[in-house]
């Protein structure tokens, strides 16, 4: 998935909202859905459909539990990154109506910012980095970044393309986004930061969910399912080989266990490989279901 689909996801109503709480661990359903009616006002059915195009696009996951309680769990995150604004750059050195000094003082602010910026994952739960995705998630907020971008653009355009520029304009100008310059009688609206957003696999999850069943906060079979789901996750999505793999040696070996099971034998030690195989897939309930074979045959032959 590109980083621009991404984006265009993160901007629609409510889905931001949906990666926040799931930020936290694995949720139920309904839980979601509440908490967006309340917060967005979002009915459950938009709610439902919201979760079924996040889980499509494999932002999140979901698994059932032996209750039939369905629970959703984050298996895409993001941060996002200040770049230079590059169209800008490439179009402020042409620009006549700018002059000089003005284009070197804009140029040497940019070069100033970006020498001292650090973009990392840490700054995922700071109050500036968090509010600072709110402002770029907003669709408006992000068609005036855009057009900013093109070109140098006098203020007195901006202000008439977009009616409430004055109403966010200081916000803008606070959050390091842009700068209004001056002289000879024209103000010009310059852009100073652009934004790119970095997917990246939660593993802080795996320490969220290890902590809690550890202080009992989670219940085992919760965490269990939601650590081998994190597992089979993140071999989908970022070791795709291995994933694939790993999932023609279990067809291998189910397919000798099956041919054994029909001349009334069960192979103990290769349905024990097998095992050892779901768990490093991160597949839950085959791993189960095998363990459980396996007992139920050594019972019977007892």
């Amino acid at each position: 998935m590109s980083v621009e689909t991404f984006k265009k996801l993160i901007q629609e109503k409510g889905n931001y909202d949906i990666i926040k709480i799931l930020r936290e661990g694995p949720i139920k359903t309904q839980t979601i859905v509440k908490y967006l009616e309340r917060i967005s006002k979002i009915k459950e059915k938009d709610t439902l459909k919201q979760l079924k195009e996040l889980e499509n696009h494999n932002i999140i996951t979901s698994f059932q539990l032996k209750d039939n309680s369905r629970y959703y769990l984050l298996i895409k995150d993001f941060f996002i990154i200040r770049v230079p604004p590059k169209e800008l750059l490439k179009h402020i050195q042409k620009n006549k109506e700018l002059s000089k000094s003005l284009k070197e003082k804009y140029l040497s602010g940019i070069k100033r910012y970006f020498s001292q910026y650090l973009s990392s994952s840490k700054k995922l739960k700071s109050d500036v980095e968090l509010n600072l995705i709110e402002l770029i998630i907003n669709p408006s907020i992000n068609e005036l970044i855009d057009f900013l971008n093109k070109k140098p653009i006098k203020l007195k355009s901006v202000r008439k393309k977009f009616p409430y520029f004055d109403d966010i304009s200081d916000l803008l100008k606070k959050n390091d986004i842009i700068e209004i310059f001056s002289e000879g009688g024209i103000s010009w609206a310059l852009l100073n930061s652009q934004f790119t957003f970095d997917v990246f696999f939660p593993e802080y999850l795996i320490k969220n969910i290890t902590e809690r069943l550890r202080d009992k906060k989670i219940e085992k079979s919760l965490a269990l399912k939601s650590l081998y789901n994190l597992k089979n996750a993140y071999l989908r999505l970022e070791k795709p080989e291995d994933f694939e793999e790993l999932t023609q040696r279990i067809n291998n070996k189910l397919e000798i266990i099956k041919t054994e099971e029909k001349k009334g034998d069960l192979n103990v030690e290769k349905v024990k490989e097998l095992i050892k195989l779901y768990k490093a897939i991160g597949d839950y309930d085959n791993t189960k279901l095998w363990k459980a074979k396996v007992l139920d045959w050594l019972n019977r032959r007892q």
